[in-house]
């Protein structure tokens, strides 16, 4: 008799808005090849070297945020417009930004403003998950599934969780007589 594998594809649809300021197009050189934030050329950056010890923070700036506010992002960082500007200050920032949960990708930028710097800060918010589906020969019931998996739809996709989900389905179809059942996924 032939043996048959099964196999599960975990189906995430993501819904990911973009929105695009008006000179969206004409600066591509602050945007990596995935769109990702980065910082600007250096000459435009005012760095730690090129910063004197005792800037004054003017002014504060968050962009690439879609759903989580400006506000609630700034609430969370030390740096304060009226602070004497210190990398390290900049740098447990983006630590505090990220600790949100919220974001794939951080980044920060000084610039000189008004005889002071602007920290601007950059943030890719992760993608929400829309909605799961499986496709293959389901074993057990997709209420089942969707009960054991840590995901769960309209929150931020996150990839160590996605791991888990597959490694739990793994182990359900292990449990019902289906140690080769090949489980993946597709966003």
């Amino acid at each position: 008799y032939m043996k048959m594998k099964t196999s599960i594809i975990l189906i995430l649809a993501i819904g990911i808005f973009f929105v695009l300021g008006p000179n969206a197009f004409a600066d591509n050189a602050t945007k990596t090849e995935n769109n990702a934030p980065q910082t600007p050329p250096q000459e435009e950056a005012v760095g730690e070297e090129s910063a004197p010890v005792e800037k004054t923070v003017k002014a504060l700036e968050v962009k690439g945020n879609l759903t989580i506010s400006t506000a609630t992002i700034i609430a969370k960082i030390k740096t304060r417009p009226g602070d004497i500007y210190t990398s390290n200050t900049a740098n447990e920032d983006i630590k505090r930004i990220y600790a949100m949960g919220f974001f794939s990708d951080v980044s920060n930028e000084v610039v000189d403003y008004e005889d002071g710097v602007k920290v601007i800060f950059y943030v890719k918010e992760k993608p929400i998950i829309r909605k799961i589906s499986f496709q293959g020969r389901l074993i057990p019931k997709e209420e089942l599934l969707l009960k054991q998996l840590k995901s769960k739809e309209n929150q931020y996709l996150d990839y160590p969780t996605l791991k888990e989900d597959i490694a739990i389905i793994k182990k359900l179809y292990e449990k019902r007589g289906h140690p080769q059942a090949l489980i993946d996924y597709k966003i």
